[in-house]
């Protein structure tokens, strides 16, 4: 019987974002690496924390698609394949853990490293990876346990017992996505400190409020832990928002890292200045018809006047164009990228 994912909306997003997720999570892991190769930088801590939470990613998206394609667009499964979606779930949770733990980690080195200087900083840095490296571990072991014995995961007919799996959600996830947010208030602590560009700034908050997003996420599947959604719709929608979440971890800890690989002149600085020659343009023109409309009932003296202005047009549209962005005032035509 073939693929019937399809089928079902849910197994098919989360199919899909799967897929996308672990494209994106690589793809970023491999434009940090360029960018490293480009500044002449050895990888350091930050960078192989990267590469461990795109692996962990990894190892929890392979028994994700397992699950889907044993799920296979179904509603309702036979008790052999009930099974065999519990141990792939199983082998799941884990996973999310270390991926969290490296992804974090990854970000409070590239923090350490950067801000260094500043004491009270460091300390808030040393104590939020601690909290991390603990909620993790803690979570990390807990899953294996899930059920004692582990069997009775998927046979409950069995002696023994397990967790309760909201109250673990709850209580594995707020202090997850409260070390989100406390990282990007220290992120903005330090940024509004800096003596940078504006759009520099707006750029890493762009950044940072990614990084707030995979925190929103992990208190969305807490209230759906809590609802009164199905069972079996929770162990897709579980999957599908943690898929988000890894993702956005990973981008929002790469992404600091590509300035090498942006051209000098990117896609707004164009935009803004493809708009400001337009609107130099029209002004040049209505400028050339006031003149022309004066030199025709007054002295032609004035023409020469003109024709300055003309030329330091051609001068600018060539510095918006690129021909010429180095030479002149091109740092007072063109905004600070």
């Amino acid at each position: 019987m073939g693929l019937e994912i399809s089928h079902n909306h849910l197994q098919e997003t989360c199919f899909i974002l799967a897929i996308i997720g672990v494209v994106l999570a690589i793809t970023a892991t491999a434009l940090r690496f360029v960018s490293v190769r480009l500044t002449n930088r050895k990888p350091s801590w930050d960078d192989w924390f990267s590469v461990l939470a795109t692996f962990f990613f990894i190892l929890y998206v392979i028994p994700l698609l397992y699950l889907l394609s044993v799920m296979n667009g179904k509603d309702k499964w036979t008790a052999e394949e009930v099974v065999r979606i519990k141990k792939a779930g199983y082998s799941m949770g884990p996973q999310f853990c270390m991926q969290q733990l490296f992804a974090k980690l990854s970000i409070l080195w590239l923090y350490y490293r950067l801000f260094s200087v500043n004491e009270a900083f460091l300390y808030c840095v040393w104590g939020l990876g601690i909290i991390q490296t603990a909620w993790s571990i803690a979570t990390y072991l807990v899953h294996w346990l899930e059920c004692i014995p582990t069997a009775k995961l998927w046979e409950p007919t069995l002696d023994g017992h397990c967790i309760n799996s909201p109250a673990f959600l709850a209580a594995g996830e707020t202090p997850n996505s409260l070390v989100d947010f406390a990282m990007i208030g220290l992120a903005i602590w330090m940024v509004q400190s800096l003596r940078i560009k504006t759009a520099v700034k707006m750029k890493l908050f762009v950044i940072f409020i990614m990084g707030g997003l995979a925190g929103v996420i992990g208190f969305v599947k807490i209230g759906y832990g809590f609802s009164a959604t199905r069972k079996t719709k929770v162990e897709v929608l579980d999957p599908i928002w943690a898929t988000v979440q890894q993702t956005c971890s990973i981008i929002c800890c790469c992404a600091p890292f590509y300035k090498p690989l942006i051209p000098e002149i990117g896609l707004f600085a164009k935009l803004h200045s493809l708009t400001t020659t337009m609107f130099t343009r029209s002004r040049s023109s209505k400028s050339r018809s006031n003149a022309h409309d004066k030199s025709s009932s007054s002295d032609p003296g004035s023409l020469p006047g003109n024709v300055i202005f003309n030329s330091n047009n051609n001068n600018a549209w060539m510095e918006l164009d690129g021909r010429s962005s180095r030479e002149g005032s091109a740092a007072q035509i063109l905004p600070p990228v």
